[in-house]
């Protein structure tokens, strides 16, 4: 499965971003939300690592008392809080990245790779 934001996230869309109260605050564990959808990692049958999106409610993943590790992801900013990074919890070392060229998917990536693995957000008021 192919994973184009652009399909569910449109200009001037926002997404959530809730924390998963079922893991330890301290790797700041969060679910990415956009709508009725919530992302999450998955092993495809081949043993590939995919994103996902699934018909989720946000509310009620956060609420509840499991730990929902396949959709959660540990967002750390190493001491820059508008640069960060996003880890699965599912699959330790496994961060959502995206390309460089435009109109691409987002997947999963370890660091290091040609794949981009920081997200940069700005405030708006």
């Amino acid at each position: 499965m192919t994973l184009f934001l652009s399909y569910y996230f449109s200009p001037g869309s926002s997404f959530d971003v809730i924390p998963n109260n079922s893991l330890d605050s301290k790797g700041n564990p969060i679910f990415i939300g956009f709508g009725n959808h919530v992302m999450s990692c998955i092993k495809s049958g081949d043993g590939q690592l995919q994103m996902q999106l699934k018909e989720e409610n946000i509310m009620i993943l956060h609420k509840a008392s499991e730990k929902f590790k396949n959709f959660t992801f540990y967002s750390k900013s190493d001491g820059r809080p508008e640069i960060c990074t996003f880890e699965s919890a599912e699959f330790p070392g496994w961060f959502i990245s995206t390309s460089s060229e435009p109109n691409k998917p987002i997947g999963l990536s370890q660091k290091g790779g040609p794949e981009n693995v920081l997200f940069y957000f700005r405030k708006i008021l």
